[in-house]
């Protein structure tokens, strides 16, 4: 023994005594101790009890030194699942709330249109108010989705949908903004190196991509000229299915999965005053549709006009280039003020968004 005890080694020998040899002898000891258990001649003292689920709890306490003697976990299916779905609509609601406090909506102008840089384009065509962006379009949508993009990180969110109308214009601007939002390469590659969306790898989970007939042009006079005006009480279908509409936008991008709040196009003749209601209208229920996302509505000149002076304070826009854009931020909630409201960040104007607008 003295030669083991340098080395922190011991024997140790076992005895038969101390265990039970045959499964009859363990039935009976065992049947023996419940029996006194029974009939109380053994007390089992149980100094805590804990519900399965607040397991955690009984770990915290434990460490915080709030318990001694054993404690006892009970097993309750109904009233775990109830506070399993109770914790899980708690945390979804706070996760929303919190959300909703701090939500983007971006409303951009589609590029540069064909038909204003050749008249005559609209000559025989069978759409003659969808005229496709010119090339300098398309690099414009291009190149305003990169710097949407890089403003976005540099503010600390991303956007996650993009909505968009159903003119060729709009959706050729929206592959455009799309692929810049969705391009692997990041920011700074992205906006020093790449200088068009051909052949970029894009990454599809980023954003979801959907068509609203809410956003869509004036349907008037004012916004489509005389030309429009004169055959448009005769129009049907003034755009293709929805299928061929959907195949302009990058591919696997498309979600399926939500319904447009306008079913169809707005109904031809409506007045400037009530396009503007429309676009007011359309851009809340959108951000109130999706109050966990920031979003990118795609649309037109008067729709991101009519967002500066709808969520402006005393705001008077003059002039909406091509690609200009809003933003628009969800203000926290003030109790006993209502509802939580969309705002202009009004540091947004000028140069940098193409919107030039005057403040009070």
């Amino acid at each position: 023994m003295g030669d083991l005890a340098p080395k922190s080694l011991f024997l140790t020998r076992p005895s038969m005594l101390h265990y039970t040899g045959t499964r009859d002898e363990l039935l009976q000891s065992a049947g023996e101790v419940f029996a006194n258990v029974a009939s109380g001649v053994l007390r089992i003292r149980v100094n805590h009890t804990y519900p399965l689920y607040e397991a955690a709890r009984a770990h915290a306490d434990l460490e915080a030194r709030k318990t001694s003697g054993r404690k006892l976990f009970q097993n309750e299916p109904e009233k775990q699942q109830h506070h399993l779905a109770s914790s899980l609509a708690q945390e979804t609601e706070e996760r929303l709330t919190s959300m909703a406090a701090r939500q983007r909506v971006v409303v951009m102008r589609h590029g540069d249109r064909l038909d204003h840089a050749e008249p005559m384009w609209l000559a025989n065509k069978p759409r003659p108010w969808d005229p496709p962006l010119t090339d300098a379009g398309i690099l414009r949508a291009w190149t305003v989705g990169k710097r949407i993009r890089a403003q976005a990180a540099a503010d600390g969110y991303q956007l996650h949908r993009v909505l968009v109308s159903p003119f060729f214009r709009c959706l050729q601007t929206a592959g455009q903004a799309v692929a810049a939002l969705c391009a692997v390469p990041d920011d700074a590659a992205l906006a020093a190196a790449v200088e068009s969306s051909a052949n970029v790898p894009l990454d599809t989970s980023r954003v979801k991509v959907s068509i609203e007939y809410g956003l869509s042009e004036m349907m008037n006079a004012e916004a489509m000229g005389v030309f429009v005006s004169q055959v448009a009480p005769s129009v049907d279908k003034w755009f293709p299915d929805l299928a061929e509409l959907e195949a302009v936008l990058p591919t696997g991008t498309i979600d399926h999965s939500t319904e447009p709040l306008y079913p169809e196009v707005p109904k031809w003749g409506e007045s400037v005053r009530g396009a503007r209601t429309r676009y007011a209208s359309v851009i809340k229920a959108l951000a109130d549709k999706y109050p966990d996302e920031n979003l990118l509505l795609i649309t037109h000149g008067e729709a991101v006009g009519s967002s500066v002076a709808c969520f402006g304070t005393g705001v008077e826009v003059y002039d909406v280039e091509y690609c200009a854009y809003s933003l628009l931020k969800r203000q926290p909630q003030v109790e006993g003020e209502g509802e939580s409201l969309l705002k202009l960040l009004t540091d947004r104007s000028g140069p940098t968004t193409g919107i030039h607008y005057l403040l009070p």
